[in-house]
């Protein structure tokens, strides 16, 4: 399948409408479920996963794996960018190593706020939310492009 050089305008849309669908979703580690079942529940990479899946899906694009870690997606499956996009992908660190832990879906920056969804596992979120953090925030690691296949 060749590769999709990038997202167009409205799938990038598309990505942060239906990552919205899946606000207060309970946070589970191992957790892939779509917004619409019955007791959902996502896990950071699940959610990123499943957000993409559906936009690309409806638009005849599919990921190159079924189901990956952070790691994954950072080292294999995504393209590194200094200048992301909506619909990106921001990858964090725990702030002591250079290898991500965690990842969200990146909606804008406003000033040296930058914006995001993800499936949050600190103990007082637990849920998918929008969530904003300084430019600067240590635990930034960087941000990456997805990379999509055509289904033709």
């Amino acid at each position: 399948m060749p590769a999709v050089p990038s997202l167009t305008d409205e799938e990038r849309t598309a990505l942060i409408e239906t990552a919205a669908l899946y606000k207060e979703i309970p946070y589970e580690w191992g957790g892939q479920s779509f917004w619409y079942e019955s007791s959902p529940s996502v896990d950071c990479s699940g959610y990123v996963i499943n957000v993409y899946k559906e936009v690309l899906e409806e638009n005849g694009k599919q990921l190159p794996f079924e189901d990956e870690t952070v790691y994954g997606i950072w080292s294999r499956y995504s393209e590194p960018t200094d200048s992301p996009l909506m619909g990106d992908l921001v990858f964090f660190t725990d702030g002591e190593g250079d290898e991500p832990v965690h990842i969200g879906i990146f909606v804008c920056k406003e000033g040296s706020a930058l914006w995001f969804w993800d499936a949050s596992s600190l103990p007082d979120t637990m849920r998918v939310m929008l969530r904003c953090y300084d430019e600067s925030n240590a635990k930034i690691l960087g941000f990456g492009r997805m990379m999509v296949l055509s289904k033709a």
